[in-house]
């Protein structure tokens, strides 16, 4: 059975032979010790990164929207002061 990602064994093993080619770079199953910090124990634990988020999709507006959008602005945002003299 192997120790749980939160246990108090992972990274606390003795690191200055830890991928160094001393003979304790490998575990008993013959997972790699290649993350600088050795767990404490035969074997080592392999985190599983979780995948990156999917990129947000690009808004395209098309021309009915983007005019739709424009005169919307020129109702609320820019309106403009006449002084009648």
């Amino acid at each position: 059975m192997l120790p749980a990602n939160s246990s108090p064994v992972v990274d606390a093993g003795d690191n200055t032979g830890c991928g160094t080619g001393l003979g304790i770079e490998i575990d008993q199953r013959g997972e790699l010790r290649a993350d600088g910090a050795c767990d404490l124990g035969a074997v080592e634990i392999q985190y599983n990164a979780p995948p990156p988020p999917p990129p947000e999709p690009e808004v395209q507006l098309g021309a009915t929207k983007g005019v739709f959008l424009m005169l919307l602005a020129g109702l609320y945002g820019f309106r403009r002061t006449f002084n009648r003299a």
